[in-house]
């Protein structure tokens, strides 16, 4: 959409708010905080290549599955090993296939990855660290340059999401107004990625608010937190949003917050 010249058909508005249901938290309340509410994110295709051959001779090939294998290990330095402890980034290996046959080495494995970070310069040198452990490794192996591994954007790159301040303590008030101060809550920031955050980046920015919707029956939380049943996160096959309470409680909160924003 922004790449699309979204504000450039419609204007640039003053405020955005967005609203992202939660299962921790209970139905009938909300939960929202100033700054980085969720993780920037960069996807990324590594194509570990090498050359291939029949699996009784590996002597005579370079394999990529062994290659493969060492990189994954190695990720796992970058954010222990290179990161500031006070500094929030994630790599996870999503997806690795290479092969077609138990007896036959092949001359590539592919990898998707996905980075987080809450700042991005965090996740720009997390990229940097990915090629050249990539490269180094392959280096290692006696690999020659025209067989180095391939590392590429898989797609666009989400920013962190970041709420503004002021924008942050108004809201919050509006809410606390209509759900009393015990359902509305501050939550830590989110390690999840979403794209709202595109729509703050415009020079001046935005002002952005992103928040939380609390959509699991409060008996039902309670009983998980102590060990009785569990709750489904959200993207599982078992996630059971409580409707009755949280969505009234979604439109009403959108809709006191479009009034308090245009002054109706």
């Amino acid at each position: 959409m922004m790449e699309d010249g979204f504000y450039d058909r419609t204007g640039r508005p003053d405020f955005g708010i967005a609203l992202h249901v939660e299962p921790d938290l209970p139905s009938g309340g909300v939960a929202l905080g100033p700054g980085v509410r969720s993780a920037g994110s960069h996807p990324l295709d590594v194509t570990i290549r090498g050359r291939g051959g029949h699996g009784a001779m590996p002597h005579k090939t370079r394999d990529p599955v062994v290659l493969a294998s060492r990189f994954v290990l190695a990720l796992q330095t970058i954010v222990s090993r290179e990161l500031d402890p006070a500094d929030m980034g994630l790599i996870t290996v999503g997806s690795i296939h290479g092969g077609s046959k138990r007896n036959i080495i092949p001359d590539r494995v592919d990898l998707d990855l996905t980075i987080r970070f809450f700042k991005p310069e965090v996740g720009e040198h997390i990229v940097e660290a990915i090629e050249r452990t990539a490269n180094g490794l392959a280096r290692a192996a006696g690999l020659p340059p025209d067989l180095r591994p391939i590392v590429k954007t898989a797609e666009p790159p989400f920013p962190p999401v970041i709420n503004d301040p002021g924008l942050t303590r108004r809201l919050t008030q509006v809410f606390t107004n209509l759900l009393d101060a015990e359902n509305v809550t501050e939550t830590p920031p989110s390690t999840g990625s979403e794209d709202f955050g595109f729509f703050g980046r415009t020079e001046p920015a935005v002002p952005l608010v992103y928040y939380k919707l609390g959509v699991t029956d409060r008996e039902r939380l309670d009983a998980a937190k102590s060990g009785n049943g569990d709750v489904s996160m959200l993207h599982e096959a078992g996630f059971y949003p409580d409707l009755k309470k949280s969505l009234p409680v979604g439109m009403k909160t959108l809709s006191v917050a479009g009034l308090e924003l245009m002054k109706i």
